[in-house]
């Protein structure tokens, strides 16, 4: 029966495809050749901008707007019934050329003097080695390993997880100690508080108590970024966030994530009323292994989305 109903490409249909799989690869690569050459007089642009004292991430944003134009288009001899398939192929191809963009500026940069890293585009601010956190068998646990990493911790202890991120917002702390997630899923308080004191998260631990039966992650937040040194065996995270009422923003965030060698950890959704006025947004976490987020970082300022990075962080294991 089977055999009966076996089904095979036919060979000039299949050989068609595969001619025109070669001449989109063939196209796609002049375009990149073109970008490449875009991009010497940006990296001139970006020197003069910065010798008059434009900062690099202000220099990057006076790009958005003119890099639109060159927007690809759907032809005008196209069916009618092609029109939103070919909508949106150009939409997924400028995601694709734009981050491409985004790896050759990063990489030409450094040979006209200018140095570019995760830190140009994440203020870091020195904050006081204070913590707080509501105690228990999970949260002292935590504590001892990220306080490993600081000169002079001292902490004070909190009556309720509400009496934590007070204190966090008041500024009566540098930083917090909170549960982040429990068997593998993020606790929705938490990330509701997060977001609505715009904190960043630090470093992330996973916890499992006395009897080692526990599966929680904690993480250390703040008001500020703090950006971990590269080690080629640490996995690396970064954090986003961005409005749902955007359709194509979150295809846009994936696009480049996997144009810049970052590999797709966590999408989540979530909703939250602000100011009488329920938001919806996209949660994304992106992992690499021993490498930096640089060249995704410069598509997000690039690309002019309204996107919050929420943390770019280590998983302490």
């Amino acid at each position: 029966m089977q055999e009966e109903f076996a089904f095979s490409i036919n060979r000039i249909t299949r050989d068609n495809l595969s001619e025109l799989s070669l001449s989109s690869s063939k196209l796609f690569e002049r375009r990149v050749c073109e970008l490449s050459e875009l991009c010497d007089g940006v990296c001139a642009l970006a020197l003069s901008l910065m010798d008059d004292g434009v900062t690099l991430y202000e220099a990057l944003s006076l790009l958005c707007e003119p890099l639109s134009e060159l927007s690809a288009s759907v032809h005008t001899t196209r069916m009618d019934e092609n029109a939103l398939r070919l909508q949106s192929y150009v939409r997924m191809l400028d995601c694709t050329a734009l981050s491409a963009f985004s790896e050759l500026l990063v990489s030409r940069l450094p040979s006209i003097g200018i140095t570019v890293g995760e830190r140009d585009f994440l203020p870091v601010d020195s904050l006081p080695e204070t913590f707080i956190y509501y105690k228990n068998q999970f949260s002292d646990e935590a504590y001892d390993v990220f306080s490993q990493d600081f000169d002079d911790p001292r902490v004070k202890y909190a009556d309720s997880l509400r009496g934590v991120f007070k204190a966090l917002f008041d500024g009566e702390v540098g930083y917090a100690l909170v549960p982040l997630e429990e068997r593998g899923a993020r606790l929705p308080t938490v990330a509701e508080q997060i977001y609505r004191g715009d904190f960043k998260i630090n470093s992330v631990i996973p916890v499992f108590g006395v009897d080692g039966a526990a599966d929680m992650r904690y993480a250390l937040i703040s008001k500020s970024y703090t950006v971990p040194e590269i080690a080629t065996e640490d996995d690396r995270y970064l954090e986003i966030r961005l409005s749902a009422e955007e359709g194509s923003a979150l295809l846009s965030v994936l696009a480049a994530a996997e144009g810049s060698g970052a590999d797709i950890y966590r999408v989540n959704s979530a909703s939250y009323e602000t100011f009488g006025k329920r938001r919806s947004i996209y949660s994304v976490v992106l992992k690499t292994e021993g490498g930096d987020f640089t060249s995704m970082l410069t598509y997000l300022i690039l690309s002019g989305l309204d996107v919050t990075v929420v943390g770019i962080y280590k998983n302490l294991e």
